[in-house]
């Protein structure tokens, strides 16, 4: 190993820009004369690299100028993905060409089935993508294949990890073989081959330019630290290391430990912190032979008009002592106060994500105030950088996000996977209704129309979900809009595009590139050509493209269900940005794209366990005694490379840190980064830190100084915008919250159900009426005419097969039980007055026509009338229909006593409940109760069967004569104790006024109560 200082190995520490430090290094080196820099070649690690020393050149040029050749050598972290390194540089063509990742993805999962009978192929396919990256993790660390499959681990493990080891080893076997039998190889074989015939090259014959600077390069690949190597030993090559920490204590650094491939035979690797920033670097130092003493500072200026270089140099110390490994932290108590300072760093723990992106966008928006100052988010969660890029639209401002957007989550991916989905849920309403109203479909002319159609579709799927099929969609359509024809007609064409998927459902599975031809075809009909433009679109049409192209790899059939997921999950991977990029001075960034940028305000957020640093990957198949043994990395470098990406961003001239205490109603715990970051400052210094005023105007933006509440609503039209009809189900809301009665009776507006819903009550009690008003249309009244019908119902479109076997058992033992109710009933001389039963009546009530449809109606032996009211959820409580709030069955019995309903006039002796539910105390199922208490209980009631319909008109036409012809307002919650439904609370703004004012929420409001207009 070589002592001594040598220049051409160099870093650039965190208080400097490296992009710009490094134009600035290299202008002032080889950038004399006009053509000199365009003589030379910058290797660097990634695509957003270029991007970033390029805009340094711009910004330290000031004139027209020729740059050097920015060369990607391939992502900075190779064990995670593999840019594409030197294509060009060397000649390639006695090598085979390389495989496409999705190519390799599908073949690896036909090897999992073929071995593994009975693997379902959507989990095939998320084991091929682990199998690849353990494929691209042993070539990146210079192990063969063979080599692999040779190994025996030296420790007992468990049998899980045993069985997943062997079916690895035995698909790694097999897996050069299929690569020969097409021709290919992998691609990190490919770029290991080609730095390899680089690295001989340059050894052999020297650099290919002038000049060759390899920069914020940290991968500790071995081709590439040999390829390094030669570029530093050479002449006119340099090579600038991110912040290879020179000033850190010896004993400390050598305890980070050496190669874990030295010491692979002994099956431990001891002292080996992976965690650290710096044991990357380390590691690239070893592998290339090199001693951190010959690491020198790159000589160059942060940027024009910046600070002096080294005026953050504190920044450097407090990250030394911050990362530094538990076994040295001993000494941090001793430490002097300017140790444990960080000015310029604002700390901010918020509430939740919604707010810490608000503080954040703020903090970004400031910075435009100031010209030419610029801001970067960096954050490794997704979630809180498209929150953040929100709240910059509102602001009309549109941040460069590095990342891109998942193709998706965006309109042309969202399209397709919405038809995989709702083909796969054999036409759930929900997925049916997404799919047919998303913008894409039918975007032209005729939009207005289709959403119609697609409008009253909607309506009539509300509610439990309907038998499955677009035949059965087709019946229920035509049962329940019978007099809409456009409807059924575009129904019609509709099922004719959709039919080969149910095809496709109904059949089982398909092969790949069958199912991606219907896609094309079913997407030309629906979308047309608008899929296929803008960035998405464009995006859409290679990665289908591709798709294709590779479909043939995977022989096996495919289900809808693991067709929509495995589309999904690859179209995640494919991000989507715009072809112009976004405002020139904010940024967002992931971790491996700010690795060599710079912006004046630095903003880190998502500082909380399991975000930054991320959790390691689980790893399925190598365990991690495996990888101690193999040498390979563990899992914990990435932490390392998180954790090192952390401390480069404290060195930033303005530095944000931002975290949210709470993540989905769960308490989030701090990041390990500011754990250590709180315990080095200390108590006083973080709450001096903690300061900044982005998170006091977050909260004010939303806030109110001085509240004002609402007044209760009160509507007070004129008589003729006032109903003149009312029903008898209307009236018990018009007594309690006359506000709601409106809404629903003279505005219009009804609560639907929700697509895809529970069966509720009215959904059983709508069930109940149908088949019991056939049952009683048939005069015979048997048990088998009541099955007939109940299962006519139960087989019919509007109720899924799930449903009605669910439901089944309890209404036909309820049924059963009321056949032998009413089969008594005639027995003891009690007739169903067929002729009344379920149809509506009306009488004239003080100008106001008063109606209602009973649900049976009874003649007694005596000829008086029993009222019959069918209830699959429980009936009104005896206290409500005692103090006059439940007067259905009243008034019903007010209509029949003035021969509202053919063949029923008489007087009503009995009111009656039917109940499907059990009975309390038993297991029966079917039985009826009556609406009051016992007669002898209390004498001194007020409802009594005899005098109920009688009690209950009297306060009908109290009601029309205050709400409907006079002239008092429709009060919102008159009676809250009675009003039980909310329908209507969010139109009345229920929480701005309830309990406030005088108002009594147990009770009549007190000004009602003054007036005498209780109940």
């Amino acid at each position: 190993m070589t002592k001594g200082p040598r220049s051409s190995l160099y870093t650039i520490p965190l208080d400097r820009a490296f992009a710009d430090a490094l134009v600035q290094g290299v202008s002032a080196r080889h950038g004399g004369g006009a053509l000199d820099l365009a003589r030379g070649m910058i290797l660097l690690p990634n695509a957003r690299a270029i991007t970033a020393v390029r805009d340094a050149f711009i910004r330290h040029g000031g004139q027209a100028m020729l740059l050097p050749r920015l060369v990607s050598l391939g992502d900075g972290d190779l064990d995670e993905a593999a840019g594409a390194a030197l294509d060009h540089m060397v000649d390639s063509a006695s090598s085979p060409p390389a495989i496409a990742p999705l190519q390799r993805q599908l073949l690896l999962a036909q090897m999992i089935v073929d071995a593994q009978a009975g693997v379902p192929i959507g989990e095939a396919l998320r084991l091929a993508t682990s199998v690849a990256k353990v494929i691209d993790q042993l070539l990146v660390e210079d192990v063969s294949l063979d080599q692999f499959c040779a190994f025996k681990p030296d420790s007992i493990l468990a049998e899980h990890w045993n069985k997943g080891f062997a079916l690895l080893q035995s698909l790694l076997r097999a897996w050069p073989a299929k690569l020969a039998e097409i021709g290919l190889i992998d691609l990190a074989e490919a770029r290991n081959q080609q730095w390899k015939q680089t690295t001989a090259q340059w050894e052999k014959r020297g650099l290919p330019a002038r000049f060759v600077v390899a920069a914020g390069i940290s991968t500790s690949a071995p081709a590439i630290a040999r390829l390094l190597r030669v570029i530093a030993l050479a002449k006119g090559g340099s090579l600038v290391l991110p912040h290879t920490d020179i000033g850190m204590d010896k004993a400390e650094w050598d305890a980070l430990g050496g190669d874990p491939r030295a010491q692979s035979g002994s099956g431990e690797r001891a002292n080996i912190a992976e965690a650290h920033p710096q044991y990357h670097l380390k590691l690239l130092l070893d592998r290339m032979g090199f001693h951190r003493d010959e690491v020198a500072l790159w000589p160059g200026a942060a940027k024009p008009g910046a600070a002096k270089p080294g005026a953050n140099a504190g920044r450097v110390h407090f990250a030394r002592t911050m990362m530094t490994t538990a076994e040295y932290t001993d000494g941090w108590p001793e430490l002097p106060p300017a140790r444990r300072t960080l000015p310029g760093v604002t700390l901010y723990d918020l509430a939740a994500p919604d707010q810490e992106a608000l503080t954040i966008a703020l903090a970004m928006r400031e910075v435009l105030e100031t010209p030419g100052k610029t801001a970067a988010l960096v954050t490794p969660d997704r979630a809180i950088a498209a929150r953040v890029a929100g709240h910059m639209a509102r602001w009309g401002i549109r941040a460069d996000d590095s990342a891109g957007t998942p193709l998706s989550t965006m309109a042309a991916g969202e399209v397709v996977l919405a038809l995989l989905r709702t083909a796969a849920s054999s036409w759930s309403p929900v997925e049916l209704i997404a799919l047919l109203s998303h913008p894409l479909i039918h975007a032209g002319d005729d939009r207005r129309e289709w959403l119609d159609h697609v409008r009253a579709l909607d309506l009539i799927l509300r509610g439990p979900r309907g038998a499955a099929g677009l035949a059965a969609l087709g019946q229920l359509i035509a049962q329940k809009a019978k007099k809409d024809e456009a409807l059924a007609a575009w129904w019609a064409e509709l099922a004719v595009v959709l039919q080969p998927w149910e095809e496709a459902r109904t059949g089982g599975a398909m092969a790949l590139s069958a199912l991606l031809l219907l896609l094309r075809a079913t997407m030309e009909q629906l979308v047309g050509d608008a899929l296929w433009t803008g960035a998405d679109g464009r995006a859409l049409a290679v990665f289908i493209g591709d798709l294709e192209r590779d479909a043939p790899v995977l022989q096996n059939p495919l289900p809808l269900d693991d067709a929509a997921a495995m589309v999904r999950a690859m179209m995640r991977d494919v991000p989507v940005r715009p072809p112009y990029g976004g405002h020139p001075r904010l940024f967002i960034w992931g971790l491996i794209e700010a690795r060599l940028g710079r912006a004046d305000r630095m903003i880190l957020a998502g500082l909380n366990e399991g975000q930054w640093p991320a959790r390691p990957a689980i790893d399925p198949w190598l365990a991690p005694a495996v990888r101690r043994q193999m040498g390979l990395p563990g899992q914990d470098r990435q932490i390392g490379l998180s954790s090192h990406d952390f401390t480069c961003a404290l060195g930033a001239d303005e530095v944000i840190i931002t975290r949210s205490k709470r993540d989905g109603g769960a308490p989030t715990v701090a990041s390990r980064l500011r754990l250590r970051l709180d315990a080095l400052l200390g108590e006083k210094a973080v709450e001096a830190a903690s300061a900044g005023p982005y998170a006091q105007i977050a909260a004010a933006l939303d806030g109110c100084a001085h509240p004002v509440p609402a007044t209760r609503p009160v509507l007070r039209p004129s008589s003729d915008k006032r109903p003149h009809k009312l029903s008898v189900t209307e009236v018990d809301v018009l007594r309690v919250d006359p506000f709601a009665f409106y809404a629903r009776a003279a505005l219009g507006l009804r609560s639907l159900e929700r697509l895809d819903a529970e069966p509720t009550a009215a959904w059983r009690g709508t069930a109940v009426h149908t088949v019991l008003e056939q049952w009683l249309k048939d005069a015979k009244w048997t048990v088998e005419a009541l099955d007939r019908h109940l299962d006519a119902l139960l087989s019919g479109p509007g109720i899924s097969p799930i449903v009605g076997a669910l439901w089944e058992p309890r209404l036909r033992t309820a049924l059963h039980s009321f056949a032998a109710m009413v089969a008594a009933g005639v027995a003891e001389g009690r007739q169903p007055i067929i002729a009344a039963s379920e149809k509506r009546g009306a009488l004239a009530i003080g100008g106001i026509t008063l109606s209602g449809k009973p649900d049976r109606i009874d003649r007694m032996g005596d000829g008086t009338l029993v009222i019959v009211d069918y209830k699959t959820g429980s009936n009104p409580q005896k206290p409500a229909v005692e103090a006059g709030f439940a007067l259905q069955l009243g008034l019903l019995g007010a209509l029949a006593e003035a021969g509202a309903f053919p063949g029923a006039k008489g007087q009503v002796s009995t009111f009656e409940y039917w109940r499907t539910n059990r009975k309390s105390n038993s297991d029966q199922f079917g039985w009826s109760d009556v609406p009051f208490y016992k007669p002898n209980k209390d004498a001194a009631w007020r409802m009594r069967p005899d005098s109920f319909a009688a009690e209950a008109r009297v306060i009908i036409e109290q009601c029309i004569a205050r709400f409907l012809v006079g002239d008092e307002g429709f009060v919102a919650k008159l009676e809250p104790k009675y009003a039980l439904y909310g329908d209507y609370d969010q139109l009345m703004r229920l929480e701005e006024w309830y309990g406030r004012d005088g108002h009594d929420p147990d009770g009549a409001p007190s000004a009602d109560k003054a007036a005498g207009r209780g109940s």
